[in-house]
């Protein structure tokens, strides 16, 4: 069985780990899978992003 694990990125100001998200730079879509191209322009330029960063 396969399991489903998030992206995790250490964040050192709070000593744990958050979960990140995938944003293109092109067209800002958001990819909770890691991956190295947009899947909607196919752009190859990503950034990783914590979700707490993006939610607040």
């Amino acid at each position: 069985m396969e399991e489903n694990i998030k992206p995790t990125i250490f964040n050192k100001n709070t000593g744990e780990y958050e979960a990140v998200l995938y944003v293109c730079n092109k067209c800002h879509e958001m990819h909770a899978d890691e991956t190295y191209m947009c899947q909607a322009c196919t752009c190859e330029s990503l950034r990783i992003v914590p979700e707490t960063e993006l939610i607040n």
